[in-house]
């Protein structure tokens, strides 16, 4: 996996950027990923297949750059949520925790925590 970097542009956009790229990266290592709902079973068999109990094993796909990895993997579950039931990004780009604070509204007045809260 080749990371994307973060921050080239709004925090919506860094978003939309990261869950498109983990798609094609998990792709590429042999997860049947999208948009889908379905989706959410390989990115759970993803994270099972590469830590145990939390932590990246240390030879697996989540042991460097876990940081935009998790990132990238939060916002193609939220897009999957947010594509499924409707709803838009709660972010600040002024925030310097915005990736953490980051929320998902959706329509119908609920929201999907924040990052931290996860």
């Amino acid at each position: 996996m080749h990371e994307k970097l973060v921050g080239v542009g709004t925090l919506d956009e860094d978003i939309d950027a990261q869950a498109r790229w983990i798609v094609q990266a998990l792709r590429s290592s042999g997860y049947n990923v999208d948009f889908s709902g379905p989706s959410l079973c390989e990115i759970d068999r993803f994270i099972d297949d590469h830590s145990r109990h939390g932590k990246p094993y240390k030879k697996g796909l989540l042991a460097g750059n876990t940081g935009i990895r998790l990132f990238s993997l939060g916002a193609l579950v939220g897009e999957v949520i947010r594509r499924e039931l409707g709803g838009m990004w709660g972010t600040d780009d002024e925030d310097p925790h915005g990736e953490i604070d980051a929320a998902l509204i959706l329509t119908t007045g609920g929201t999907c925590g924040q990052c931290n809260e996860s």
